[in-house]
């Protein structure tokens, strides 16, 4: 390898981890499953708006 690609290498940005998180909402009863960047937290149902928590999917 010479070191232009070495270089080249070091330069490339890390893709970000994904995970998938679920929440159930407890006003529409709805169970919300999606995959997010984990550095970012959901915290509403996707169906109604209404705040609930989000666990990893396991």
């Amino acid at each position: 390898m010479d070191n232009e690609n070495l270089e080249q290498r070091k330069a490339t940005p890390e893709g970000k981890v994904q995970v998938q998180l679920i929440g159930k909402c407890n006003y529409c009863n709805v169970r919300n499953i999606l995959s997010h960047n984990i550095q970012a937290r959901p915290r509403f149902c996707m169906q109604c708006g209404n705040k609930i928590n989000y666990s990893l999917l396991k």
